[in-house]
């Protein structure tokens, strides 16, 4: 099936470079451009680099990568606006994301809206707004269905620190495979279920099998294909995930990869996600639409960086609330919040910290992908919001 210019934009050279050079495939002269462009371990140039394309007449050798750095906030010599937002004793009033006085009025005024019910139960205020004649919404179970994701998340986590027993994978590429399916995410335009499920499912299976660094696309490519057919009304074909790759892997390949996932995970792939927390969260929080869409990008933040797999998605989506309002000087955890997340801000402000580290460094990342999205104006740029204080 022939295909237009733009569907070439996500397919990656050599499968993301992570192979050594003597079994990288033959580089084709006259290759169709690489819109994603050459991804490598070893030079700065992610995804939001230079688009190389036909013009590269070879590849560069793989060297290993130092280990993933965590960047943190926390004892550092100097600290940024946003940085301070989680310091000193007036931590409550800290908050420095300026997103002008219309979005905040619109949200103060939706606060105000919230009247909390005189018997303390918060789990069905989220609800009253929605329309009761959607079955989808299935507001007379949702009290019972969240129980259940808080009561299960811990059993689907993946060994926080799984990449030390990994021989031939470290963190940096890990966070390179995790940017590039997000630019296949969004080129098949899926659901945000399906992301964060295909990185659960990388985490949990590389977690407890040895994987080759030269298969760690394959693997990422099968957990896309495996979250797809879970969440989506139309996935995309295995013959889709072949040319993303750049014929790299063979339909074969993809095929028993998935089934080598499916047989170690046991077939428990419905297991909460941060994004299924989010969801929830936000109505709880009464969130006007910037800031729905800035927790979404600092959960998204949160699926590059290794050490974020110490903390449950229930806490990692409360975070994300926790750090949205304070940076946009809302209250920062109202007792709703607190019913709803199960956690009170003082469990959660670990986690907040190191979002808080993640959202000042990726603008020095070379790994752009997540960024780049939110910049857009259907998620009404919060990836370009200014940071300061007032």
């Amino acid at each position: 099936m022939t295909r237009a210019t733009s569907d070439h934009s996500v397919r990656s050279a050599a499968h993301l470079n992570i192979l050594p050079v003597a079994m990288q495939p033959q580089v084709r002269p006259a290759r169709r451009n690489a819109v994603l462009g050459d991804i490598t371990n070893t030079g700065p140039i992610g995804l939001g680099g230079k688009v190389l394309g036909s013009e590269k007449s070879s590849l560069p050798s793989f060297a290993p990568m130092p280990s993933l750095k965590t960047t943190s906030v926390m004892g550092t010599g100097t600290t940024s606006a946003a940085g301070r937002c989680f310091r000193g004793k007036e931590d409550g009033q800290l908050g420095l994301f300026s997103l002008g006085s219309a979005p905040q009025a619109h949200a103060r005024e939706q606060h105000a809206r919230f009247i909390r019910p005189a018997s303390g139960d918060f789990m069905d205020v989220a609800m009253e707004e929605e329309p009761s004649e959607d079955p989808q919404h299935v507001a007379e179970y949702t009290k019972d269905i969240y129980a259940h994701m808080f009561a299960i998340e811990g059993s689907f986590q993946p060994r926080p620190h799984y990449l030390t027993e990994q021989r031939e994978i470290n963190a940096k590429m890990r966070a390179i495979l995790v940017d590039w399916l997000v630019e296949v995410h969004m080129k098949h335009r899926l659901r945000r279920e399906t992301l964060f499920m295909a990185v659960s499912l990388i985490d949990r299976y590389l977690s407890v099998r040895q994987v080759a660094r030269k298969r760690l696309q394959l693997c990422g490519v099968a957990a896309m294909f495996i979250a797809a057919k879970f969440e989506e009304i139309y996935p995309p074909e295995v013959k889709d995930f072949v040319y993303i790759t750049d014929n790299a892997y063979t339909k074969d390949d993809i095929l028993n990869m998935e089934v080598s996932m499916l047989r170690t995970l046991d077939f428990a792939l419905c297991g909460p996600t941060a994004a299924h927390f989010l969801d929830r969260f936000h109505r709880a929080n009464v969130c006007s639409e910037e800031q729905l869409h800035l927790m979404h990008y600092l959960a998204e933040l949160a699926l590059l960086e290794v050490q974020m797999l110490q903390y449950t998605p229930s806490h990692i989506a409360a975070a994300a609330a926790l750090l949205s309002n304070k940076l946009l000087k809302f209250p920062t955890w109202p007792p709703c919040m607190a019913q709803f997340s199960k956690h009170s801000e003082g469990e959660i402000k670990a986690c907040a910290r190191e979002l808080c580290g993640i959202l000042e460094s990726i603008d020095r990342s070379s790994l752009q992908a997540i960024r780049k999205k939110y910049s857009q104006e259907r998620f009404k740029r919060v990836a370009k919001l200014s940071f300061g204080s007032s």
